[in-house]
């Protein structure tokens, strides 16, 4: 598997802001991943799409900056969302509790 260098880059068109995460997200890129977020978290943005589709590992302290930035959204009434999580990444979401937090999906049935 190649691992992809960690980027976070995001463009804002309107109401609505997108933010790409790609590679691992670790301490190394912690305080990128806030300051990218936060930015697109402007006046006059409504949604905020967190897309972590090319997102290869997230550890715990990126899990605590998702749910730092998904609760300043809501105090900004601006509705911030994980869209594209699978493999590791979904899992780490799913048995952390954030999963539905964080995606608005329900929980996947791993039961089958």
């Amino acid at each position: 598997m190649t691992t992809l260098a960690p980027t976070v880059t995001a463009t804002t068109i309107g109401p609505d802001a997108h933010v790409w995460v790609t590679g691992h997200i670790d301490l190394a890129v912690h305080d990128t991943l806030y300051r990218v977020i936060h930015q697109t978290l402007e006046p006059g943005v409504k949604t905020v799409t967190v897309d972590l589709t090319s997102c290869q590992m997230l550890d715990s302290g990126g899990i605590g900056v998702l749910i730092a930035a998904r609760n300043t959204a809501f105090e900004r009434r601006t509705i911030l969302t994980v869209t594209g999580a699978s493999g590791i990444v979904a899992r780490v979401l799913q048995n952390t509790g954030v999963w539905t937090i964080l995606t608005g999906l329900p929980e996947p049935d791993t039961t089958t």
